[in-house]
């Protein structure tokens, strides 16, 4: 049925008279993706996702466009089409922007496109990007949010990637202190950072900072392993 009903609005039929009927079909629709993608089946959660897209466009839902069009990106990184995701997210961007969307939203859209463009190598704009996201969760005063520690993480992972190690250090200590108190010290979010802030007083050769945070980061792996094996 969801198969049915994504070709149906694809190719232009009108699957309801009632808005309102249609858009939370694009609701069930959109969580659907959201389990596909779950899975690991993000080709079916893109198929989705542009029917959901596709149904907001017939309305003229800005912020329901621009949603769309997040998630769809988000599918595309995972699923390793990458321009596309910028693609996708620079639409969502301009939408929110020009619809006076909540900051933190914007915010969140230039953090992931921040990631897509590391993951393209342009890590000048990568962190341009997610400089922008942290300015915004700022003017916000919304700085002790698990979102805006994970800016700091890609912050600090874009320094390190220019060869600015000092500043990567800073920034994944920022983000790791805030992560403990917003998600808890046990958190596996945690562990990531302290594998990252290992691995850049390994660069620096800073080896007692190294063996600090790397045993750190061990024995929050092995913990994490016994409580969930």
């Amino acid at each position: 049925k969801a198969d049915d009903l994504a070709n149906a609005v694809q190719n232009g039929i009108t699957i309801d008279d009632n808005e309102t009927s249609t858009i939370m079909k694009a609701q069930s629709l959109k969580k659907q993706a959201e389990v596909f993608a779950t899975n690991g089946n993000y080709k079916m959660a893109i198929s989705l996702q542009n029917a959901v897209l596709s149904i907001y466009s017939m309305y003229a839902d800005s912020i329901g466009i621009a949603n769309a069009y997040n998630r769809l990106s988000n599918y595309n990184y995972h699923d390793g089409d990458i321009d596309k995701a910028i693609h996708h997210c620079q639409k969502s961007i301009a939408i929110y922007s020009r619809n006076n969307a909540p900051k933190t939203d914007i915010a969140q859209a230039y953090n992931s496109m921040s990631i897509y463009q590391y993951y393209a190598n342009n890590y000048g704009d990568a962190l341009k990007d997610v400089t922008y996201a942290i300015q915004l969760y700022n003017e916000e005063n919304d700085t002790t949010s698990s979102l805006y520690a994970k800016a700091l993480t890609n912050a600090a992972l874009y320094h390190y990637a220019m060869g600015d190690i000092d500043k990567a250090i800073d920034m994944a200590l920022h983000s790791y202190d805030l992560q403990k108190q917003v998600l808890g010290e046990g958190h596996p979010d945690n562990v990531m950072n302290l594998f990252n802030i290992a691995h850049y007083y390994y660069t620096k050769k800073d080896y007692d900072n190294l063996h600090v945070y790397f045993h750190k980061a061990i024995q929050q792996q092995s913990d994490l392993v016994r409580k969930n094996f």
